[in-house]
Order: structure tokens, then C-alpha cells, then sequence
């Protein structure tokens, strides 16, 4: 992983877009993909410029290819990934895991809780959150499921 750059705005707003669940539609026939695209952007280029408290957006980065986004909110009580996606023809490699086997031992380090939200559309991106120790805490806004790993106690 590296920090983002103003120089992936496009493929951190595209990777976001890829990684919606379900995808939004594309193409000009649908206004609302266009739309979509631009606040991503928006929000992509006020997340680099620090604009968002105790956030870092990141490249995922395998083989010297960029190939997805994450963003980690990093306060005093908690960590939490405020969005992961890697590009298709990217996923099924273990490079999620790795990114999230990284974020867990950074927060157990710090003997900090990481959580994060996945989209009830998404059983495939809850199964590998609970093979790696997440459980369900609760739902935000009725679409997504808050999840939560815990450090070991014992420390």
C-alpha cells in the first residue's frame, strides 16, 4: 500500500465505482452513473487533501500495479477501514486478506478494535470478514451490517 496522490483520483473513484454492490449502471444513458462519478471523484480529492479527520486514503498496490482502494479512520479508541475495494481481475488473490491481515495487526498492536461495514449485498465480502475475525455488531441505514474484530486479550 502506498497514500494516495492527486495522480489516483481517477482509478480511487473508479475502484470505488467498481466496488459498489450492486454497481451502479454506466453509460450515458444513465445521468445517475455520471453523477455518481463526480462526487466520487469529489470525495476522493477531499480525502486526499486531508479534509476528512484522522483519515488516510491508500493505493492497494500488488506486483508494482495499482489495484484497488482503502481508506482507514484511525482515532484514540478504534480503527476502522472506511472502504476497501480491489479492481475485478484483481480479486480472488488474497490481496484483500493481506490488506486486512496488515490493518489487524496494526490495530491489536495499538490493542485498538477494527471495524468496518460491509453491504448486505455483499455474503462474499462478509464470509472473508469472519474467516478473518469480524462478527456482526449491529446495521447501519438497514443495507449494511457493522462488523468488528476484537485484539486478543492477553495482549
Amino acid at each position: 500500500m502506498r497514500v494516495a496522490s492527486m495522480g489516483d483520483v481517477d482509478l480511487l473513484a473508479q475502484a470505488m465505482y467498481l466496488g459498489s454492490t450492486p454497481p451502479p449502471a454506466v453509460g450515458p444513458e444513465h445521468p445517475d452513473a455520471v453523477e455518481w462519478m463526480s462526487g466520487a471523484r469529489r470525495w476522493t480529492i477531499e480525502q486526499i487533501e486531508g479534509k476528512l479527520e484522522d483519515s488516510t486514503t491508500y493505493v492497494i498496490m500488488a506486483d508494482g500495479t495499482r489495484v484497488g482502494r482503502l481508506r482507514v479512520v484511525r482515532s484514540k479508541d478504534r480503527h476502522m477501514v472506511g472502504g476497501i475495494q480491489i479492481l475485478p481481475g484483481h480479486r480472488g488473490r488474497g490481496i484483500g486478506t493481506a490488506v486486512l491481515t496488515r490493518l489487524l495487526d496494526e490495530a491489536f498492536g495499538n490493542e485498538l478494535p477494527l471495524d468496518l461495514d460491509v453491504s448486505k449485498d455483499n455474503p462474499e465480502a462478509e464470509r472473508l470478514y469472519a474467516r478473518l475475525g469480524f462478527r456482526r455488531t449491529g446495521e447501519r441505514a438497514g443495507d449494511e451490517f457493522c462488523m468488528r474484530a476484537e485484539p486478543p486479550s492477553g495482549g
